[in-house]
Order: structure tokens, then C-alpha cells, then sequence
């Protein structure tokens, strides 16, 4: 059925909320937090999100590093977590449901306005990558040096992503998949999957090409039946590596918030372990580090991460767990943690074995100079015993000495 209209108002849309992480460089100590929220404060006239907002309450149960969040203006709110990643979040425009299969038209707008934030295309973006410079800027005035992530030279300028939840209002709608009609089924699946319609977002690869949409057909027996995290007919949650998508008859605030705070908390991580890697990867190019600073780095981030997969509420709603344990899944962070710690463990490994070839292979310099300091040390009995014969040397005393040091001279050709 083609949206109807109530008086001027289209009654179906959907709402995309994005959510944009970036890199401030390092982590935030207390003197770097204070600095960061008196600029907001002063220089963009931003108000602070209080802890008693749902999303704050909400992501400090999932998230014990989220230091404060700010409204930066009507549209775009900012998550400051102390390992130095921000988050901001974009209410963006609505998209207007005008036709039954919307999905093609939808996410050909996502790819773009994705491009556009990445490719600095609109006045959020522009926004965005102007605050995370400040940030960056205070950042660089607290350490030495920022991680290789933290400026506009980065990727997309110094952007990496944008991750899209996509809240589609639907009235007199049945949101369980076995009550649609083929139609919205079908929508669902290109939404949760673009590539089964050429629609993949991405700006490295893309099959995409333009389609005739009334001819482009999609059987959708051969589809699996996706899950909803959520219990009821009205309200649904699905969930993909592509997209998250809530279903309702009309806003559900609450829901929106705990989907929100669980996406910050997430996408929080997954930058904070993507800039990690690339940094550990870029400076290892430049100046190898210690055993000692990596097996820091893999046990700060083992301790981090741990902390994230937990929760600190065991009362949560188990629907909430459910939900959250998929985003997590879908995401691919558990992978990407891996493959950093996999990467730190060899470089201890390596590092370890490079310094204990370096070992061996002056040690002949070390057994020298004991040589030196022990020959010193006898020298001028040698020299009295040389010079004066050996009147008074008693035999056996002699043989054991000789006989220590052929022993010795065996263990040391032995042990190479």
C-alpha cells in the first residue's frame, strides 16, 4: 500500500540516526578531560548531556570508559571515552516512505549520504571534522606523540566510517517477519543485505550498478528468516553486519535510546581497536618497541576490552544482553581483537628471539672481559712466580687449578 498522507504529513518514514567515531590521538587523563570540556564548553557553546539521560545511564552500565557526552547543536550529540576515541551521533533527515519497495531508493540514499560524510559533502561532517581537530589539537599539547589515526591525513580525512541505525515508522504495521507481506520482507532483506540487490555500501569495493527495479527479482525462499531481538508484533529489531533496523508503529524513544547507547559503546571499541592495530602496525615501521611497552599495550588492552564484553548490571533486561551480544557479533570486533593481540604476542615473540640472538652473539665480548678481569686479578702472582721460579709452589695445588681451568675451557666450547 502506498503511503498515505495525514493532513500533510507522509505517516511512513524512516529515521536514520548515524554514528560517526574518529581517533582524538591518545588517552585522556584527568588535566586532557578538563581542557577538552572547557573548549566545548566556551568556544562551541555546547551544553553537557547530564548523567541522568537515558543514553548516559545506559552506557555507563555497558561502558565504565565513557568520561562525558555534549550536545554539540540540535542534531549531533559527542561521546568522549578516556582510551581517546569520540563518537558523534547525527539525527539525520527523515526519509519518506512513498512507494512499495523502498528499500532500493533507501539504501542508494544511505551510500550517498555515507560518501558525503566521509568525503566532507555536508555541514555535519564538516562539524564533526572540525571538533575532532580541536580535540586532536588539546590532545597533542598532553604527549608526545599521537597515534598515526589522529588527523586529517586519515583515510577519509580522518574519518574512518559511518555506521547507519535505520528506525522505520510504520503504522498499522505487523513488525513480525511471518506477518509481512512479500513486499516489506523483501525490503527488510536488501536493507539487512544491499549486495542481494548490487546496493553494498562501501567506498573500497562495490558490485553496484543501476538496476531496473521492477525487474530485478529476488526469490525469497532462498533467503534465511531473519531474527527479531524483540518480543511482540509492533515493535522489531533486526540486526546485520550491514544495518540495524527497529520497526515500529510509531517512535519508541526508549527503545531508540538503548539501541543508541549500545551502538556508541560498540562503535567506541571497534575504533579504539581498529586505530590501535594500525598504529602498533604504521610505528613498528619506524622504531621497535620494547618488550616491555608491547606487553603493556596487549594486557592495557586485554583489561579494556575485557571490560567491554562484560556488563556491570546482571538485572539487565535479557532482551537488552540479546540485543547487544548481536550487535557485537554482526560487527566483527571479537576478530579484530584478535588479530591485534595475535599481532602483539608475535611482536613480543620476535622481539624476545632478536634479543637473545643479540645476546649471543656478543657473548664471547662478556666471557672476554671476565678473561681480562681474572687475568688481572692473578697477574701479579703470574708475574712473581715467572720471575722468581717456583720455590715455593706445592704440586697439588697447581693440578687442581689446571684441571679447573681445562673444565672450563670445555664448558665454555661446549655451550655454543
Amino acid at each position: 500500500m502506498i503511503t498515505e498522507i495525514q493532513n500533510g504529513i507522509y505517516k511512513d518514514k524512516i529515521i536514520p540516526i548515524r554514528f560517526i567515531p574518529f581517533d582524538i590521538g591518545c588517552a585522556i587523563n584527568p588535566h586532557l578531560s578538563e581542557s577538552i570540556k572547557n573548549t566545548l564548553n566556551h568556544t562551541y557553546k555546547c551544553n553537557e548531556i547530564l548523567q541522568d539521560d537515558d543514553v548516559m545511564i545506559l552506557l555507563s552500565i555497558s561502558s565504565i570508559h565513557l568520561i562525558f557526552a555534549f550536545h554539540i547543536d540540535d542534531k549531533i550529540d559527542l561521546y568522549v571515552f578516556d582510551f581517546g576515541i569520540g563518537v558523534c551521533t547525527v539525527k539525520d533527515d527523515v526519509f519518506v516512505i512513498e512507494q512499495e519497495n523502498y528499500a532500493y531508493k533507501y539504501c542508494d540514499l544511505r551510500k550517498k549520504v555515507h560518501e558525503e560524510y566521509l568525503k566532507s559533502g555536508n555541514a555535519n561532517s564538516i562539524k564533526i571534522r572540525e571538533i575532532a581537530n580541536t580535540l586532536r589539537s588539546l590532545a597533542s599539547e598532553s604527549v608526545n606523540r599521537l597515534r598515526y589515526s589522529a588527523n586529517d591525513k586519515w583515510e577519509n580525512g580522518g574519518l574512518s566510517y559511518v555506521m547507519t541505525v535505520s528506525n522505520v515508522i510504520k503504522t498499522d504495521f505487523n513488525a513480525a517477519y511471518d506477518h509481512m507481506s512479500d513486499d516489506e520482507k523483501l525490503n527488510l532483506h536488501i536493507m539487512l543485505e544491499p549486495s542481494i540487490a548490487h546496493k553494498e555500501d562501501s567506498l573500497v569495493y562495490s558490485c553496484y550498478q543501476e538496476i531496473d527495479t521492477e525487474a530485478h527479482i529476488i526469490n525469497l525462499s532462498q533467503l534465511d528468516i531473519p531474527e527479531n531481538f524483540l518480543f511482540g508484533d509492533k515493535n522489531a529489531i533486526y540486526i546485520s553486519w550491514a544495518a540495524v533496523l527497529l520497526y515500529y508503529s510509531e517512535v519508541d524513544i526508549k527503545m531508540q535510546n538503548i539501541v543508541t547507547s549500545l551502538e556508541v559503546g560498540l562503535q567506541a571499541m571497534w575504533m579504539n581497536t581498529y586505530c590501535m592495530y594500525e598504529d602498533l602496525i604504521l610505528s613498528g615501521k619506524e622504531k621497535r618497541l620494547l618488550v616491555s611497552q608491547l606487553q603493556t599495550k596487549l594486557f592495557t588492552f586485554r583489561r579494556t576490552f575485557n571490560e567491554f564484553k562484560g556488563i556491570s548490571d546482571s538485572s539487565l533486561p535479557s532482551y537488552i544482553t540479546r540485543i547487544r551480544n548481536e550487535l557485537i557479533r554482526t560487527s566483527g570486533i571479537d576478530e579484530y581483537a584478535e588479530k591485534y593481540q595475535a599481532e602483539l604476542e608475535y611482536l613480543i615473540a620476535e622481539t624476545d628471539s632478536i634479543n637473545a640472538e643479540k645476546q649471543k652473539k656478543y657473548s664471547w665480548l662478556n666471557e672476554l672481559l671476565l678473561f681480562l678481569i681474572a687475568f688481572i686479578q692473578i697477574a701479579p702472582m703470574l708475574y712473581d712466580v715467572l720471575s722468581n721460579g717456583f720455590p715455593s709452589l706445592k704440586l697439588f695445588p697447581v693440578i687442581i687449578m689446571a684441571l679447573m681451568i681445562v673444565v672450563a675451557a670445555i664448558i665454555l666450547i661446549k655451550k655454543d
